[in-house]
């Protein structure tokens, strides 16, 4: 996949520094306190919610039929995928979901959210869909790039929250999203395609900066 390539390879400085960030290294080697976790995965809950909002927009913006369908089916797979297991590992850590709801928001997390908002009702389509690429295309390569760590850390929940992430279902969920965007992008110009995965790939790092401070 040529374009969704470039762009990775473009900001493989900022996609280093999550792979190397502290707090998916100690989560995945199993270090991290459990409430630590619990207190990520109510947060993250409230960001995932307005994800799916944002794709709804982008799917109100598109002309091609195609894309359409594929990203109405793409929000239904993620709803009933990644928002259920959410839902599931809350539970189990003896949470509500209206403990997640009602979470005060990360600063990141409405300033990331704000971001992709105003870049799909406000940018072409195109850019709109590439500035959701970096949050899921990213979980995949933290999962790959600390699988032998996993596989070594002691069961918890956030191991087999992170496992999730080593599926067939959700590498088949960033494969699909980056064909949309090679498909959305074709013959768009790439430096603003560049310009909102770029500013994306860095909200990302900044979310994970926020929630390392916040749970030291």
């Amino acid at each position: 996949m040529r374009i969704t390539g470039e762009l990775r390879n473009r900001t493989d400085d900022i996609w280093r520094t999550i792979l190397n960030h502290p707090f998916p290294a100690s989560l995945c080697r199993g270090d991290l306190p459990v409430e630590k976790f619990t207190r990520y995965l109510l947060q993250d809950y409230g960001y995932l919610l307005g994800a799916l909002q944002n794709f709804c927009l982008l799917a109100s913006r598109t002309d091609n039929e195609n894309i359409l369908l594929d990203l109405v089916a793409l929000i239904g797979e993620e709803a009933e995928g990644e928002i259920s297991d959410y839902q599931n590992f809350i539970a189990q850590l003896g949470f509500t979901l209206d403990d997640a709801r009602t979470v005060e928001p990360f600063a990141t997390r409405r300033k990331y959210l704000d971001f992709l908002l105003t870049v799909s009702a406000e940018r072409p389509f195109a850019e709109g869909l590439t500035a959701t690429l970096p949050c899921f295309w990213s979980y995949l390569e933290i999962a790959e790039y600390y699988r032998e760590e996993l596989m070594k850390a002691p069961d918890s929940p956030f191991r087999r929250w992170m496992e999730a992430y080593l599926g067939e279902e959700y590498h088949a969920l960033v494969d699909r999203l980056r064909r949309l965007v090679e498909i959305a992008s074709d013959g768009h110009p790439f430096e603003p395609l560049l310009e909102v995965f770029r500013e994306a790939s860095l909200w990302e790092l900044r979310y994970w900066d926020e929630a390392w401070e916040e749970t030291r």
